[in-house]
């Protein structure tokens, strides 16, 4: 992926909660986000961890199916309290050693619904999408 594109670059997605996205993928996860998605459904983070926690806690467990743990008919059961690799999507974000930030958008699945356009720009989906306490 070319990380070439910042915060001022059009970009605008539109999510239908098709779904797509949430499958044959590694989801990373860090302690925030873990106590945030276990607060969430009502457990401990040490019965999340046991339940969902893969690579050590530093991952979700995906099913046999390959999909998401948390992916339901009626859409994603964590999605107030989603991982920032969640939020970012379908936009990459990589950091360099001091500190500079670029995006990629990733390909869109075969079959996603979402549209992307160039009504706002990455600092407006950005905001729309909650990420900057999961970037602090």
């Amino acid at each position: 992926m070319d990380f070439t594109l910042d915060r001022r670059t059009p970009f605008s997605f539109a999510c239908r909660a098709c779904g797509r996205c949430c499958s044959g993928k590694v989801i990373m996860t860090g302690p925030h986000e873990v106590l945030g998605m276990a607060r969430h459904l009502g457990i401990s983070t040490t019965e999340f961890l046991a339940l969902y926690g893969d690579h050590g806690g530093t991952a979700l467990r995906f099913g046999d199916d390959g999909r998401c743990p948390f992916v339901s008919a009626e859409g994603c059961r964590v999605h107030p309290r989603r991982p920032l690799v969640c939020r970012l999507y379908p936009l990459g974000r990589a950091t360099d050693g001091e500190g500079r930030e670029g995006f990629a958008v990733h390909p869109k699945e075969e079959g996603c619904q979402g549209e992307f356009g160039t009504d706002g720009t990455v600092a407006d989906f950005l905001g729309s999408q909650g990420v900057a306490p999961y970037i602090e």
